[in-house]
């Protein structure tokens, strides 16, 4: 079993609990506020892992970019390997450990876009260029399990 506390990183923010399917609370960073320097925003990644989440076209879609949120979320506070993430997010179909993390997950996700400006809001801050095609599978095998991880 994964230990949150022993694979904090250094630079661990504290923010909102989220209840992973090992059934304990891991952390991910507050959304950065408009007075404070905040790491989220040091490549562009953060402000186009909102963007993908606001302009999603189906709810599989949205559910993917909050996915690949959160992913990166917890990638800027814990040390975890693919096999962790696997760990942690794998939760039985249709169990209400999964309903409850889906819908919390969603609120994640408004969470920072509301402190972003939200989805009607101004453009993100980021000048960065628009994701380019692929950018989520990309991503999602950051933390898939290799064939050497298994």
């Amino acid at each position: 079993m994964v230990d949150e506390s022993s694979r904090r990183l250094p630079t661990h923010r504290p923010g909102r609990k989220i209840r992973l399917a090992d059934g304990r609370p891991w952390f991910v960073p507050a959304p950065p506020t408009s007075n404070e320097p905040h790491d989220l925003r040091a490549g562009p990644e953060y402000d186009q892992l909102l963007d993908a989440a606001c302009e999603a076209d189906s709810e599989a879609e949205r559910f993917l970019a909050e996915l690949a949120l959160v992913l990166f979320l917890l990638g800027r506070n814990y040390d975890l390997g693919p096999s962790d993430y696997q760990q942690l997010l794998s939760f039985p179909p249709d169990s209400p450990a999964l309903l409850e993390w889906r819908a919390e997950l969603g609120e994640l996700v408004r969470e920072h876009l509301r402190a972003r400006g939200g989805p009607s809001g101004p453009a993100p801050a980021s000048t960065a260029e628009p994701l380019s095609q692929g950018w989520l599978t990309r991503l999602l095998a950051r933390f898939w399990l290799s064939p050497t991880d298994r």
